[in-house]
Parts: C-alpha cells; sequence; structure tokens
C-alpha cells in the first residue's frame, strides 16, 4: 500500500470498471470506497468460493478426518478441496 500510496503503481481498469493498480509484480483492484483487494501476482493464490471455504476449514482444523467431515457436510468437492490444501500447504 505504501507503494500505491506513493504513486509507484502504474493506474489501470478491472474488467468492472474499478481502478486497479500494479506494483511490485502484483495487481490490487480498489472498490469504489478505496478499499483494495488482491487479484494476481507474486504469492496471490486466485480460488473461487468453495475453494475459498474450503481454505478456511483447512486453516482451522488442518488436514484432518474432521475437516474432511465438515467440507463433505459444506458439499464441497474433491477439486475444490484439492486447491485449498495447495495453499493451506504451502503456508504450513
Amino acid at each position: 500500500m505504501a507503494a500505491i500510496k506513493a504513486g509507484r503503481a502504474q493506474v489501470g481498469r478491472t474488467l468492472g470498471g474499478e481502478v486497479s493498480y500494479t506494483v511490485n509484480g502484483r495487481t490490487y483492484g480498489a472498490h469504489p470506497n478505496g478499499t483494495l483487494y488482491p487479484m494476481q501476482g507474486d504469492g496471490i493464490h486466485v480460488l473461487r468460493r468453495g475453494a475459498f471455504k474450503a481454505l478456511g476449514v483447512y486453516n482451522r482444523f488442518g488436514d484432518t478426518p474432521r475437516a474432511a467431515q465438515i467440507l463433505d457436510s459444506m458439499g464441497i468437492g474433491m477439486n475444490e478441496r484439492a486447491q485449498a490444501l495447495g495453499v493451506w500447504r504451502a503456508y504450513q
């Protein structure tokens, strides 16, 4: 954020028309209220909703039978689980 505030980012637009900033190998979108969100780049993992929910379960319960039970009850598919597990393991 410091680099963006200092004017060192390349300014663009998202597909939805919101302002975006690219700096240090990462692109951030900006909501109309000014809140930034990561879009792509080094260290950013783009997850769909199911994988993001699965990552939350893995963050709380780890790769355990309890996590699998919860994800089963949530209806989270194996592809989403695998994607979430890849991210979760990368930061353990």
